[in-house]
């Protein structure tokens, strides 16, 4: 009787250690759900600096078509063009990054499903062990 309860108390063990990977995988899963919703965030931002970037690029091409005869004006469109061009390497970065962000939730997914295939594997061993040690108890009780 004394073993069936050893056995008994590792079972609950088993069985609380399952419940916590269960609720960690739910909670990475989660986490990937919020990245996903970040990444597409960031690839909207990107959208939009491009079109002001566009916007930005045909305003600097109008200036120059209808100032190439005053240089001041020819140097503002020159400017213009220069932060075009750092907002074009920013929204590159974004997107650049945008698209390393798109492949955690994939990852986090599989390791959470790893997680609750285990926790499923152990929570079954639990089970068995549990019903082992009833099975035990019971020839125990018999015995006596």
């Amino acid at each position: 009787q004394c073993r069936a309860s050893r056995i008994q108390s590792h079972a609950s063990r088993i069985q609380s250690h399952a419940s916590r990977i269960q609720f960690r995988a739910s909670w990475i899963q989660c986490s990937a759900s919020r990245i996903q919703c970040y990444s597409s965030r960031i690839h909207c931002h990107a959208s939009r600096i491009q079109c002001h970037l566009s916007r930005i690029n045909s305003h600097a091409s109008r200036i120059k078509s209808h100032a190439s005869w005053i240089y001041r004006i020819q140097f503002r469109a020159s400017w213009i063009q220069c932060s075009a061009s750092r907002i074009q390497c920013h929204a590159s970065r974004i997107h650049c990054h945008a698209s390393r962000i798109q492949c955690y939730p994939s990852r986090i997914n599989s390791h959470a499903s790893r997680i609750k295939s285990r926790a499923s594997r152990i929570q079954s061993r639990a089970i068995h062990i549990q019903s082992r040690a009833s099975r035990i108890q019971c020839r125990g009780d018999n015995v006596l």
